[in-house]
């Protein structure tokens, strides 16, 4: 599963965060790079996601999934939008299945997704992380807010 020499590492160092910091939460947004590989890259993108939910929830961290943005639909080189739909469905059915509070950040950005997208086609601009950043926002103060089971020093 070491696609393009990161996921192996980047998953060690993942595992290794919560051992480190204690966090209570963590907000997990990835599965682009996976992506980049066309359909083929679903499955192992979701693996890998699956492996940072699993290992934050074994350290007993709060979880907070993101689905991936839309796609800027004038872009040559970003990922379709049929193929993010289906990671994005995965995720969905991770977030319940993994007890992970899922953040939509695609829903948030469909509306108008060239809004939120560089020229690029595989990176929000200032705009998108802010909208990326405002989403993540919304989803942590509705579940710090009526959750009984997050300690007290997050609410």
């Amino acid at each position: 599963r070491n696609f393009e020499g990161y996921r192996e590492a980047g998953i060690q160092h993942i595992v290794a965060e919560p051992r480190r910091y204690r966090p209570d939460v963590v907000l997990v947004l990835d599965g682009y790079n996976d992506l980049r590989l066309g359909a083929s890259g679903i499955g192992p993108g979701l693996v890998g996601v699956n492996d940072i939910v699993k290992v934050a929830r074994f350290e007993g961290v709060r979880v907070f999934i993101a689905t991936l943005t839309p796609p800027n639909v004038h872009a040559t080189r970003g990922i379709s939008n049929s193929v993010i739909t289906v990671f994005n469905d995965g995720i969905r059915a991770m977030a319940r299945g993994e007890n992970a509070v899922l953040v939509d950040v695609y829903q948030a950005m469909a509306s108008d997704p060239n809004r939120y997208n560089s020229a690029d086609g595989l990176h929000p601009n200032e705009a998108g992380y802010r909208k990326i950043a405002e989403t993540f926002l919304a989803a942590l103060s509705t579940e710090l807010e009526n959750a009984s089971h997050v300690p007290s020093r997050v609410r």
